[in-house]
């Protein structure tokens, strides 16, 4: 078996997910509404800067502050006014 074959393949492959991963990271940053400029400026680089560990800690950081918005969402107001 030809290893060098293998290592081409697995290599192209890691390159196309950063790649891919890379763009929907550039893509979701510049749509979010709930960060900054200067915020964004800084995802987009470590995106592109790293690009497999980079937009692994976008989609992280996304997916829990989606958890706590469903959470918040779920939980009773704790001031809520007390009917009269």
């Amino acid at each position: 078996m030809d290893f060098s074959l293998v290592f081409q393949v697995l290599f192209t492959v890691v390159f196309v997910l950063g790649v891919v991963l890379a763009l929907y990271c550039v893509f979701t940053i510049h749509k979010n509404p709930h960060i900054n400029q200067t915020e964004k400026l800084v995802w987009l680089l470590l995106a592109l800067a790293l690009p497999i560990f980079g937009p692994i800690a976008w989609i992280s950081k996304m997916r829990m502050e989606k958890k706590y918005a469903q959470q918040d969402a779920t939980q009773p107001a704790e001031h809520a006014h007390p009917a009269n």
